[in-house]
C-alpha cells in the first residue's frame, strides 16, 4: 500500500509540473481571455501532451536501461537513451497534434502542417530541453555512483586478495609448506621440486592483476593449491573435480580456492575422518560440496571470506554466491559471470 501510495504522489507531482509548463506556454503565445474561454480544452490537450511525453520517455529510458545497464557500457546506454527519447518525443508530438486537429479542430489532413508546424517545433523542443535537465542529471548520478562502486569493488577486491595472500602466508601454511618441504627434499628430491613448483605458483596467481579469470585457470591453480595440501593430508584428504566447462566461461579469481580453503581449514581430517570434497557444474553455478565435520574450534576468520566473495559480486552486479547446509554436507554455489566483458580492474 505505501509503495502505491508513493506512486500515485509522484504520478500527481509530474501532472501538476506538465500542467505549470504547458499554461505558461500557452500563456506567453495566447491573451489571458483566449485562454480563459478554451480552458478546459487546453487542460485536456496539456494533460495529453505533457504526461504522453513524460511517461512515454521514462518508459523508453527505462527500457534501454534494462537492455543496455549503465555497469555495462554508460557511454552506449546514454547514447541510446538520448535516441530513443528523440525518436519518440518526435513521433508522439507529430502523430497527437494530428489527431488532435483532425478529431478535434476539424483540420483537414493535408492542411496540417500548415497550422500546426510551429507547434509541433516548439514542444519538441522543449520536450527535449526538460528530458535533457532531468536525464542528464540521471546520468552524472548514475556515473558518481559508479564511480563509488568502483572504489567498493577495489577496495573488496583488495582486501580479498590480502586476505588469499595472508592465508597463503601465515605461519601455520607456512610452517606446514617448509615442514612438508624438508621431510621431501631427503626423501625424494623429484617430489620437493614439483612441491617448490605448485608453492610459487599459488603465490604468482594470487598476486594477478586480473579479477574475473577463465574457469579453467581457476582450476589449474585450485590443484596446484591441493597438491600442497594433499602433500600433508594424503589420502585423508580426497577432492573430485567434475568440471566440463569452455575457456569463455570467467569465474572471479580465488572463489573457487577460497571455498575449498574453507572447507579443508574448518573441519576435522584425520584417518578416522576424512574429508571428501567434490566440486562440480550445477548450470551457471560452480558447486563445492563436502561432509561436515566441522573442528570444535573455529578460527575467528570463519566465514569472513564467504562475506568478501559475495560482496564483491554483489558490487559487480552479479548472482551472490549461496552457501548452506544440506543434512550432513556444506554446500557452497558460486556463480559463472553471465556477461563475458566483466572485469573489475
Amino acid at each position: 500500500m505505501e509503495k502505491i501510495a508513493t506512486s500515485w504522489k509522484r504520478h500527481l507531482r509530474d501532472l501538476i509540473i506538465v500542467l505549470c509548463v504547458g499554461f505558461g506556454v500557452t500563456l506567453t503565445m495566447n491573451d489571458l481571455n483566449s485562454v480563459i474561454h478554451s480552458f478546459w480544452n487546453i487542460l485536456l490537450y496539456n494533460t495529453i501532451i505533457g504526461m504522453g511525453l513524460w511517461k512515454g520517455n521514462e518508459w523508453v529510458t527505462s527500457l534501454v536501461q534494462h537492455w543496455y545497464p549503465w555497469k555495462i557500457n554508460r557511454s552506449r546506454t546514454y547514447l541510446l537513451m538520448w535516441t530513443g527519447i528523440v525518436v519518440y518525443s518526435l513521433f508522439f508530438v507529430f502523430l497527437f497534434n494530428f489527431l488532435w486537429a483532425i478529431l478535434m479542430n476539424h483540420i483537414p489532413a493535408y492542411e496540417f502542417m500548415k497550422y500546426y508546424k510551429f507547434t509541433i517545433v516548439i514542444e519538441f523542443l522543449i520536450s527535449i530541453g526538460i528530458a535533457g535537465i532531468i536525464y542528464t542529471s540521471i546520468f552524472f548520478k548514475n556515473w558518481r555512483n559508479l564511480l563509488q562502486e568502483h572504489a567498493e569493488m577495489e577496495k573488496a577486491n583488495i582486501e580479498s586478495k590480502l586476505a588469499a595472500l595472508q592465508n597463503q602466508v601465515n605461519p601455520h601454511f607456512l610452517f606446514n609448506c617448509l615442514n612438508t618441504l624438508n621431510s621431501l627434499v631427503y626423501v625424494d628430491a623429484g617430489k620437493a621440486s614439483r612441491f617448490i613448483g605448485d608453492l610459487s605458483k599459488v603465490y604468482r596467481y594470487v598476486l594477478e592483476q586480473d579479477d574475473v579469470v577463465t574457469l579453467a585457470e581457476e582450476v589449474a591453480f585450485c590443484q596446484s593449491y591441493l597438491v600442497l595440501e594433499q602433500f600433508r593430508f594424503g589420502e585423508k584428504l580426497k577432492v573430485d573435480f567434475h568440471l566440463s566447462g569452455s575457456e569463455s566461461e570467467k569465474i572471479l579469481r580465488v572463489g573457487l580456492q577460497l571455498m575449498l580453503e574453507n572447507a579443508i581449514k574448518h573441519n576435522e581430517i584425520s584417518n578416522e575422518k576424512p574429508l571428501h570434497i567434490e566440486v562440480k557444474r550445477e548450470g551457471d553455478f560452480v558447486v563445492v560440496k563436502n561432509n561436515l565435520q566441522l573442528k570444535s574450534t573455529l578460527p575467528m576468520s570463519a566465514r569472513m571470506g564467504q562475506k568478501n566473495l559475495q560482496e564483491r559480486y554483489r558490487l559487480m552486479g552479479e548472482r551472490i554466491p549461496e552457501f548452506c547446509q544440506e543434512g550432513e554436507f556444506y554446500v557452497a554455489r558460486i556463480p559463472l559471470f553471465r556477461n563475458e566483458e566483466k572485469q573489475l580492474s
